[in-house]
């Protein structure tokens, strides 16, 4: 039941009839009911949808290494940032049959040097990773004590392994274990770096094995 205030010509809280009165900020503000549309999605509508939905999910399972790669990013979360960023580039396919571009997806962007002719190959027990990369001169976006940080994606169970900050640029290599379902699956690996106050990152660095 609406409730009137102040007479005849006054403001009316909760629903009245097809309106709804309600105090937005101070401010008393009058609306119609809204209703279910009726009208059959548009084909354009149903893409995006399913484009929206295939890219977050999938950033969503590397939100841990994009919090790292989109920090910096201002009015909106890093993963909203990162979203914003690669839609446009990284799905491909007509509809209903999407797919993402996995070499194209930058989970973190920045001036830093990214990683010299950065490798991955599986460890000799196949219970993990080996990457690695070369060495390079010093200079104000490449530094010795920069971290690295990584996120394997396996295709086949949707999971995501991750180790942000886990050895030095100066370090060249780096072991990461995977959990046991891992072994044998199409994997996708981004690498970053980042500077050891936090405050700068790398562009990704996509590999696969």
């Amino acid at each position: 039941m609406g409730i009137l205030n102040g007479g005849l010509f006054g403001a009316f809280e909760k629903r009245t009839g097809p309106l709804v009165g309600r105090v937005v900020r101070k401010r008393n503000v009058i609306s119609v009911v809204q209703h279910k549309s009726l009208l059959p999605r548009v084909q354009l509508q149903l893409e995006q949808q399913m484009k929206f939905r295939l890219l977050s999910v999938f950033l969503a399972a590397l939100k841990e290494l994009i919090a790292v790669g989109f920090r910096s990013a201002t009015k909106q979360s890093p993963l909203n940032a990162a979203f914003r960023f690669n839609f446009q580039s990284v799905i491909l396919g007509v509809y209903p049959s999407y797919t993402i571009d996995f070499a194209r997806v930058l989970c973190s962007r920045g001036k830093l040097d990214g990683p010299r002719a950065a490798m991955v190959i599986w460890a000799p027990d196949e219970a993990g990773l080996i990457f690695s990369w070369l060495p390079d001169v010093q200079n104000r976006f490449n530094q010795h004590t920069d971290w690295v940080c990584f996120a394997v994606y396996c295709v086949a169970n949707g999971l995501t392994a991750t180790s942000l900050y886990a050895v030095r640029r100066a370090d060249l290599s780096y072991s990461m274990a995977l959990p046991p379902d891992f072994a044998g699956q199409q994997l996708h690996c981004y690498v970053c770096f980042a500077s050891a106050s936090g405050h700068e990152v790398s562009n990704s660095v996509y590999l696969n094995v």
